[in-house]
């Protein structure tokens, strides 16, 4: 399961001085390049899942290495910034990565088995999967330990921050978003929440906390200096942003041949 608080950042200033106030402006991180894969006629996504590929490139150590999700439908949750949703993930090797990319090997024949990859293979019926290529998008990804105080005093909350720089590209025209993700999952049922229940209910209280400790953080920051807009997911921003760049091209073509 993934489980996780997305808020969005005003500007690249902001989130710099973000990675300067939790420690990590020393970090170059991790790049990631993401492909998707869906059938011709968008099975995938009618389900509200993702299949995606995506490339992980360390820019402080040289290395490298591919990781395959496969992202489940979105849960509901009483929480803006919690996003929650049923996930399997594996490390492939290259020969794999590139098995996959070239529609030789199907991703969910990769994938372990389990109800999730069975139930997207039973609705899509045997029908091929293929590379979005339009659909990728770039990241750069760094990763922040780091202890929230919670504004009502409770004990510090020990998470890993992910500060993110997305781009997204169509025809030449960039357009940068700047956030903050903060994984719940291990909070929940991991050793150091001994006992706490993986229902909806104790998540929701978990994330509401991390959510308050962490938009006292931003707003404590000059740069940023008030609370933070929940983040909608970035496949759906890029979704948007593709949405309007084709439209204002079709919109430019005919004015071109008016």
């Amino acid at each position: 399961m993934e489980a996780e608080i997305k808020l969005l950042l005003p500007s690249a200033e902001a989130l710099r001085a973000l990675a300067s106030r939790v420690g990590a402006s020393g970090s170059r991180g991790v790049e990631q390049r993401n492909y998707f894969f869906d059938t011709s006629i968008g099975a995938v996504h009618a389900l509200d899942c993702h299949i995606r590929l995506r490339h992980e490139s360390d820019l402080d150590r040289g290395s490298g290495r591919w990781v395959l999700t496969l992202k489940g439908p979105k849960g509901t949750s009483g929480c803006a910034a919690l996003a929650v949703r049923p996930e399997e993930e594996m490390l492939v090797p290259d020969e794999l990565a590139e098995a996959i990319t070239c529609g030789q090997t199907s991703p969910l024949d990769v994938l372990p088995k389990s109800a999730l990859v069975e139930m997207v293979k039973s609705a899509l019926a045997g029908d091929q999967l293929v590379l979005q290529e339009e659909q990728g998008f770039s990241n750069v990804r760094v990763h922040a330990p780091f202890e929230l105080v919670p504004p009502s005093g409770a004990q510090p909350i020990v998470v890993t921050l992910e500060l993110d720089t997305t781009t997204f590209s169509f025809r030449g025209v960039n357009e940068v978003h700047w956030e903050v993700e903060c994984e719940l999952q291990d909070l929940v049922t991991g050793q150091s929440t001994a006992g706490a229940s993986t229902d909806s209910g104790a998540l929701e209280e978990r994330a509401r906390e991390v959510e308050a400790a962490l938009q006292a953080l931003l707003a404590a920051i000059p740069e940023i200096g008030a609370p933070c807009p929940a983040a909608k997911g970035k496949r759906s921003r890029h979704k948007a942003f593709l949405k309007t760049q084709k439209k204002e091209a079709k919109a430019k073509g005919k004015a071109r041949h008016r």
